[in-house]
């Protein structure tokens, strides 16, 4: 079988990332599969992705153990449930990375589009089709 490699890290100097978080998560998730990680520990996970954000990506405040809860259910009974540590990073990233969007301006941004002289009628409608 052939090496698979790893997504390039996600934040490697300050600043900017150089691909935005929505495409690089999907990309690890891709590799995660790729190297049979659903077989993984929730540890094992978040251990490759810490590795895997880059220099500066390991600065970002993340939950740092797994949180758990006691829960009763109908009958009196007691039990615990822990949240997934790899999970709970994803969501974190989610939020950091994921702003939400102006749904207003965003519209507008839309329809002001207009064709770029040079651009191909594919790019342009490309284009409209990730907005």
């Amino acid at each position: 079988m052939d090496r698979i490699l790893a997504p390039a890290p996600f934040l490697q100097t300050a600043g900017t990332p150089p691909v935005d978080w929505q495409t690089w998560k999907e990309t690890f998730e891709a590799y995660l599969e790729a190297i049979e990680g659903d077989t993984f520990t929730a540890k094992k996970k978040k251990a490759l992705l810490i590795y895997n954000l880059g220099t500066e990506g390991r600065k970002i405040p993340l939950p740092l153990e797994m949180v758990s809860s006691l829960t009763v259910d109908e009958d009196g009974v007691e039990s615990t449930s822990t949240v997934d540590e790899y999970a709970s990073i994803i969501s974190t990233l989610d939020k950091r990375f994921n702003p939400r969007k102006n749904i207003v301006l965003e519209r507008h941004k839309f329809l002001q589009r207009t064709q770029i002289p040079g651009e191909s009628i594919d790019d342009f409608v490309v284009a409209l089709v990730r907005w």
